[in-house]
């Protein structure tokens, strides 16, 4: 009698290596619940984040099939299984892992200056890069293991009950993730850091290679007892035998399966705790347990269902029912209901579906595949789902595969108003502004702030609740406020960094430095305005309290160590400005005042060792370190529209002597080095790239620094404003966005 006719033997051997991909399942999913501290500015979250950008989590979610689809190692890994065998394939497979995680722990757990340009995907940080490394040689190992775990399942159970020992194997395998998404956020800020979770996983993973050996032995005493009751040899693998698996249809029905359904699942699962945060509203402690619901529909109900098929078969019927479950789940998230009841229920419904498919699926294969192929067999199958499993997480925050492409259709597309994703409708006609953000921008309605890429592709839509919403933005970041509420946000291209709540005061403006840094001024009680500075995670800086003047604007230093602050107050019954640094890095004192007379400042900028105070009567310039005056121009009239962010100003003065318009600029000197005479329309000028454009109600007009016409545009639509996005002019109409390239 074979070893695995015994009851005992078989189940004992199942429970041996279902605790191995326990161990691997809960490292697999324990970063998922860790992204607000791997996203976190660095410093935020009581010192825990670690500053990553949602495009690095995307990748670095992505890495870990990115050697099994690019490398084909996890093909190669089948080829090694059915040639061989279980025992050494397996211990490989752990070793693999095990050695993975700690490459992923060292990087998590260390700093490291520079980035690297990774080919095809992008430039990120060397932190995350090497830990994407680490998760990526685990990932090889972990399929490899899995894909060894299913031949270990067959070799034991074909004759008995297979998909009940399939199902159980999958409920225990889930137990580590549910663990994993449960806790791993928990235990991380309760130790110290990202890097004690992962130090949990691979210590766990080490004792799985242990566990494996221990399964090597009974495997070893499996295929004596198999050989002594043989009455002739099996068929060995033979490479030509390949042919057959890729002729047989039903393999690849399975396949497709498998690709689609599980890309529906595990990048969920990555992205799964923050869903829960910002549109659920989860504290964020309690987030991962919602997603850790998953793996319980799976841990009961798979067994279940694999008892019904090995009883009744109906093998199609559950993957059907399944796969509607999940897309049910998915439209559902999808819309715009913020109940986390909901989302409760729909987890759970997802844990149907998730015991549904896999309890059917996989013991589907050794039906229709031979034994001796059956390690190739399923390492196709698994090599198919990695494409999924390594893509989607990436396309979720970015097109990284298609934004090319689409860049240069748009590049041929010189002069339409129709490229890529435009035009984009703006509905409702609510009051719509928008601002840049280098390659992205935010559009900003009464209800919604919407994120796009340059080519029109949305990377998120979020419901604010704000009374009466205003968004400023830099190079990288875009905040949102509610002008005489008290809440604003942070946001990067892809996502809410940080939302804060000011209690006690309204706020009045919020201005951006050059990186992450944030001046809010409020106004109430006892003070006529305060600023307060918080830094990029969203941990208050600095104060300045005002009892009697009016701040106007807010500048930083590039450098972040500085605030610029022009302020309206009354002297002897004159209106004057009052311009001030602050040192916000040391102890807080006022390091100079420069007073400006019968002026009041519209706009303060800073570019390198200048400032910029554009006034209504005048413009100014001083050094940033000593406040000393460089230059000024005075003027009558009055300005229509300026940019002065640049070290050239630009502005079109209205009513100067004759009558007419003309269109200024300025050196950093304030000097006029160029002027003409404009249109009489003009609606709105900015610099841009060595260049002036200048919007009329008819046509967009690009000028060089001598103020020589240098390209005109015909608008086929009227316009109120325009932006640059990386190399497209972006319009606001009355009802929709427009697109044209510089």
């Amino acid at each position: 009698m074979k070893l695995s006719d015994s009851k005992s033997a078989r189940w004992t051997a199942l429970f041996i290596v279902s605790v191995t991909m326990m161990f691997g399942y809960f490292f697999t999913d324990v970063m998922s619940p860790l992204e607000p501290l791997l996203t976190a500015a660095k410093g935020a979250e009581n010192g825990l984040g670690l500053g990553w950008s949602s495009d690095e989590y995307g990748f670095f979610s992505g890495a870990y099939g990115y050697f099994n689809v690019f490398l084909l190692l996890l093909f190669f890994g089948g080829l090694i299984l059915d040639k061989f065998g279980i025992r050494f394939t397996g211990v490989l497979s752990t070793v693999l892992m095990f050695g993975g995680a700690l490459v992923k722990w060292y990087a998590v757990g260390h700093e490291f200056g520079g980035s690297v340009v990774v080919p095809f995907f992008g430039t990120y940080s060397t932190q995350v890069v090497i830990a994407a490394l680490g998760f990526a040689i685990y990932g090889v190992g972990c399929e490899i293991c899995g894909i060894t775990v299913s031949k270990v399942i067959v070799k034991w159970f074909t004759g008995h009950e297979l998909a009940l020992a399939m199902g159980v194997q999958v409920a225990t395998a889930r137990l580590g993730t549910a663990a994993a998404l449960g806790y791993s956020l928990p235990f991380a800020k309760a130790m110290g850091g990202v890097s004690a979770s992962i130090a949990l996983g691979a210590a766990l993973l080490c004792a799985g290679v242990l566990v494996y050996l221990v399964y090597c032995v009974m495997d070893k005493k499996e295929d004596a007892s198999a050989e002594a009751v043989a009455t002739e040899p099996e068929e060995g693998f033979k490479f030509s035998d390949l042919g057959g698996l890729f002729k047989t249809t039903g393999f690849w029905y399975v396949a497709f399966l498998c690709l689609m359904f599980y890309a529906g699942v595990f990048p969920f699962l990555k992205f799964a705790t923050k869903l829960m945060i910002f549109k659920y509203g989860v504290d964020a402690n309690l987030a991962g347990l919602i997603p850790a619901m998953l793996p319980f529909g799976t841990i009961f109900l798979t067994p279940i269902f694999g008892s019904v098929y090995d009883k009744y078969g109906k093998g199609a019927t559950l993957m059907i029912i399944g796969s509607c479950l999940l897309t049910l789940v998915h439209v559902v998230f999808a819309l715009p209901l913020n109940s986390w009841v909901l989302a409760v229920v729909m987890m759970l419904i997802l844990g149907v579906a998730f015991g549904l498919v896999p309890s059917a699926m996989w013991p589907s294969v050794p039906k229709i595949i031979p034994m001796k192929l059956l390690g190739t067999a399923y390492a196709l199958i698994f090599y198919i789902q990695n494409i999924g499993l390594a893509l989607i997480p990436v396309w979720i925050y970015r097109d990284t595969i298609f934004e090319p492409l689409r860049g240069i259709a748009s590049r041929i597309q010189t002069t339409t108003t129709e490229t890529a994703g435009y035009p984009i409708s703006l509905t409702g006609r609510s009051d719509y502004s928008f601002c840049a953000m280098n390659d992205s921008f935010a559009l900003l309605s009464d209800t919604y702030l919407y994120s796009y890429n340059e080519n029109g592709g949305q990377n998120f839509a979020l419901q604010h609740g704000y009374v009466h919403p205003m968004t400023v933005s830099n190079s990288k970041r875009v905040v949102i406020y509610d002008k005489g509420g008290h809440d604003f946000s942070l946001f990067n291209k892809t996502s809410e960094i940080f939302k804060q709540n000011i209690p006690d005061e309204v706020i009045v403006s919020v201005f951006l430095g050059s990186s992450e840094h944030t001046a809010v001024v409020t106004s109430g009680g006892r003070y006529s305005n305060v600023i307060y500075v918080y830094d990029g995670g969203g941990k208050w800086l600095y104060t300045q309290r005002f009892i009697d003047d009016n701040v106007m604007q807010v500048a930083f230093s590039d450098d972040n160590r500085f605030i610029y602050v022009t302020r309206v107050t009354s002297d002897n019954g004159d209106i004057v400005t009052k311009l001030s640094k602050y040192d916000i890095s040391g102890d807080g004192t006022e390091l100079w005042t420069q007073t400006i007379s019968d002026c009041v400042s519209l706009a303060l900028s800073v570019n390198g060792g200048t400032l910029t105070v554009t006034g209504d009567s005048e413009i100014r310039t001083y050094n940033t370190d000593s406040g000393e005056l460089i230059g000024n121009y005075s003027y009558q009239g009055t300005i229509e529209n300026f940019d002065a962010l640049s070290s050239k100003k630009a502005f079109v003065l209205d009513n100067y002597t004759d009558g007419g318009k003309k269109l200024v600029l300025l050196d950093e000197k304030c000097e006029v080095t160029a002027q003409a005479e404009v249109s009489s329309d003009v609606k709105r000028i900015r610099v841009i790239n060595n260049s002036v454009i200048v919007m009329t109600e008819t046509d967009i007009t690009q000028y060089d620094y001598s103020l020589a016409s240098v390209k005109k545009t015909l608008l086929k639509d009227s316009y109120s404003d325009f932006i640059k996005v990386g190399g497209s002019i972006l319009l606001m109409g009355y009802d929709s966005l427009d697109c044209i390239q510089l």
